[in-house]
């Protein structure tokens, strides 16, 4: 039987933000997340991130990434190393809300939101479809980009 699943389209997510935030007019930026298939969704948005830079000809800078997973302390341990590290950076790319804690902030961080309720109900429509012997595939479903007073609203 294929695998199938249901997923955010993490590349196009990491795609969007990165490029709306270039157009706010920001060249140098900093990753905090993994960068690494360790962390799939994570790493699908460092490559977008990556593949927005690139488009715009901005440079990936390897000594402005942190290596960070799934928490907000990890998150702001890694945001004091950025800052003591001297690297040059005039945006960060936070590789989910937690590491960023998007809504915990003043002023509200600019996110990427994932429509978990139409995941959700796709899960159970597509594992239905499966018992029922009919064929299903994978499903991405394109992400939302929340902009707020961080950078644009």
């Amino acid at each position: 039987m294929p695998i199938v699943s249901i997923g955010c389209d993490n590349f196009l997510g990491g795609k969007e933000i990165t490029e709306h935030v270039i157009k706010q007019g920001r060249k140098h930026f900093a990753f905090l997340g993994s960068a690494s298939t360790h962390a799939p969704q994570f790493f699908d948005r460092y490559k977008g991130y990556c593949q927005a830079l690139k488009n715009h000809n901005l440079v990936i800078n390897e000594n402005a990434q942190f290596n960070v997973f799934y928490t907000e302390e990890a998150g702001y341990d890694a945001a004091v190393k950025l800052i003591e590290s001297g690297e040059k950076f005039d945006a960060i790319f936070a590789a989910s809300d937690l590491i960023a804690i998007a809504s915990f902030t003043f002023p509200p961080l600019t996110t990427v939101k994932q429509d978990t309720q139409l995941a959700g109900e796709l899960l159970v429509s597509t594992l239905l479809e499966s018992i029922n012997g009919k064929e299903t595939s994978t499903t991405l479903i394109s992400p939302e980009l929340v902009i707020r007073k961080s950078c644009g609203n």
